[in-house]
């Protein structure tokens, strides 16, 4: 929009220019080439998803075609444009900024990052020389060049470091950006379907073995999805070289010497005081966002990197002191967090209440068809912000099935039947996987683990428990989960897609609306009402058995499903809680990359950082 807008107001000052009555055309042609300036963007932002990168050849066009039409209204302006020399200033570091946009666009295109990634062509030793030698010795053993390293220097990157855990993680800030860095140049070629190269997948797979804290793990992945996503939607890839540190440098400096300029040149007796004000405001404004520009570029992860590695050994060099410098200024001021280190919570029975209270309203039914089932679902969402238990049981779990890495990719290749076979109760429960697909085996547990959430009459018993704040973690990970993956279902079924098989969408429809009418028949309003009501029916048959097949809701399975699980005899709350990160593990494997990759664009997701810890231990499909 913003593009077809500058093209319309240089379309609007071109024709103003011809009739002199409309104003001075010197500053007409001043002001166009702030049009191209402004339309450079800030370097936060150069693209609004990974299809926008696709466009950059569209880009390309549109900078010509406004290049060409500003040179045409200034050349109009000669012999008598006595604020040429500013307005060619501001042109050029325009055009420059411009150029930045499409590069940075044109680098971060899947095709052409896909490239980047590659390791430098090894075509091996020379073949006839080989022979040769072989041909004489008979005993010549050729040695093949295998080792594929995607860093400058190996002796700088995460293989031969080692976190200081006796540091709190947040004070390990400059260490995990430099690891995650090293990570990052290993790792990007995922985003685009590469497989690994076997040295690295070790490498990264004993290095996070060796890692004693999630929180450690989740913030270097949380680093490096966020030098992921400034590399595919920022200018990071065009600033931060040397070439690019001194264009920019050079680019405020035509701004200011534009402004002086300008104030210097100007005609003031000939400018009504609206014109000559617009133009101070205009000068001033690029200077000020530059200005602002360059405090972030200050503290951006990929400069205090570049300071970082400007010496030869950077580890107790002065670069080293600098950006850890440099980096606690930051985070002091910006706090040091780069997503929400929070998972969005969406509950079926919640849902269901408050939609049967919807429908009581006068005219619910036309409000409800016209409104958009998206917008529904984002009004019931909400936030659990503390997810560090969370993040403790999906790092625990992944490294224990990393520890073997022959079983290791099998074993996440399961879906919860995995967990539910290391415990006594797997011949009485394995029915609620096996007979179900993903989606209908998702909705079966996340409805189950909501009855026993709110089941008052076992309370007495788990507090019993000589473990109770195990018991009570290992409650609320999985009410976190399945919330979480519930919410995954309804809003973001792109994440899920290649699991979800042919029937989920008549699955959650018919199990809404059965529990709907289970709700309104016996005249349930509350939560925990509602699930002792639902726990109260206790099924003896399936309800297959004694329905018909003719719907394909599991309300009353997950009833059956709630009941078997409260009578364990060991502690159903761990194998619940095993049992959904194994759902969330199977969901986040088979998701393809660039569907992870497009969820940076929005924050990011848990079901990315699990798929990306899930790669660093080995455990990538």
């Amino acid at each position: 929009m913003a593009d077809w807008i500058a093209i319309y107001a240089i379309g609007l000052i071109s024709n103003s220019r011809s009739d002199p009555s409309k104003g001075n055309k010197n500053i007409f042609a001043f002001w166009v080439s702030f049009l191209l300036l402004h339309l450079g963007g800030p370097d936060s932002i150069t693209s609004f998803s990974l299809e926008d990168n696709q466009l950059w050849i569209r880009l390309l066009f549109r900078l010509i075609a406004k290049l060409l039409a500003a040179a045409y209204i200034l050349f109009q302006t000669f012999p008598d444009n006595n604020i040429w020399f500013p307005t060619i200033l501001v042109l050029l570091v325009g055009t420059i900024k411009y150029a930045e946009r499409l590069t940075a666009m044109y680098l971060a295109n899947l095709k052409r990052f896909g490239s980047t990634t590659l390791p430098k062509p090894n075509p091996g030793y020379d073949y006839e020389e080989s022979v040769a030698k072989y041909s004489q010795t008979r005993s010549v053993k050729v040695v093949e060049q295998t080792q594929i390293t995607m860093v400058e220097n190996l002796e700088h990157s995460y293989k031969d470091r080692s976190l200081d855990h006796s540091k709190k993680p947040e004070d390990m800030d400059m260490e995990i950006l430099v690891t995650a860095y090293f990570l990052f140049q290993d790792f990007k070629g995922l985003l685009v379907g590469f497989i690994l190269d076997p040295s690295d997948q070790k490498s990264s797979r004993n290095f996070f073995l060796n890692i004693n804290s999630a929180d450690v793990s989740f913030r270097l992945m949380e680093y490096e999805l966020s030098l992921m996503y400034q590399l595919l939607h920022t200018k990071v890839s065009v600033v931060f070289n040397g070439i690019g540190l001194l264009v920019r440098f050079l680019s405020v400096c035509g701004m200011v010497v534009a402004f002086i300029s300008y104030h210097y040149l100007v005609d003031k007796d000939k400018l009504e005081n609206f014109e000559l004000i617009l133009g101070y405001v205009l000068a001033s404004g690029a200077i000020f966002v530059d200005i602002i520009s360059g405090i972030k570029l200050c503290f951006s992860d990929w400069l205090l990197m570049y300071i970082y590695r400007m010496s030869p050994e950077p580890r107790e060099s002065w670069s080293a002191n600098l950006s850890k410098k440099m980096n606690s200024i930051r985070d002091r001021i910006l706090r040091g967090r780069r997503w929400s280190r929070s998972v969005s919570q969406y509950n079926m029975i919640t849902l269901c209440l408050k939609l049967n209270r919807l429908e009581n309203w006068p005219f619910s039914d036309f409000v409800i068809s016209k409104i958009d089932k998206d917008h529904i679902f984002w009004y019931f969402t909400s936030e659990e912000k503390n997810i560090k238990e969370l993040q403790c049981l999906i790092f625990k779990e992944l490294k224990n099935k990393s520890l073997d890495p022959s079983d290791a990719v099998k074993a996440c290749s399961h879906r919860g039947d995995w967990a539910l076979s290391r415990s006594k109760s797997y011949v009485k429960l394995q029915w609620s996987i096996s007979e179900f697909h993903y989606a209908e085996s998702l909705i079966l547990w996340h409805l189950a683990t909501e009855l026993c959430y709110q089941d008052n009459e076992h309370l007495a018993t788990e507090l019993c428990n000589q473990d109770n704040d195990h018991n009570d973690s290992s409650k609320r990970i999985c009410k976190n989960i399945s919330d979480y993956m519930f919410y995954l279902l309804a809003k973001k079924q792109e994440l899920l897609a290649p699991v979800l098989g042919n029937v989920w969408q008549i699955v959650l429809q018919d199990t809404l609306e059965e529990a709907k009418v289970f709700f309104r028949k016996h005249l349930v309003k509350d939560q925990k009402k509602a699930c002792k009501k639902l726990s109260n029916v206790k099924p003896k048959y399936r309800p297959a058995e004694v329905k018909g097949k003719s719907s394909k809701s599991v309300l009353f399975d997950a009833c059956r499903l709630a009941n078997q699980l409260q009578i364990l005899e060991e502690n159903h709350w761990d194998l619940m809680s095993r049992v959904w990160v194994e759902l969330l593990c199977y969901s986040a494997s088979n998701c393809q990359a660039i569907v992870h990759a497009k969820q940076l664009r929005q924050g990011g997701e848990l079901l990315t950082f699990t798929w990306l810890l899930m790669n660093h231990l080995g455990l990538g499909s």
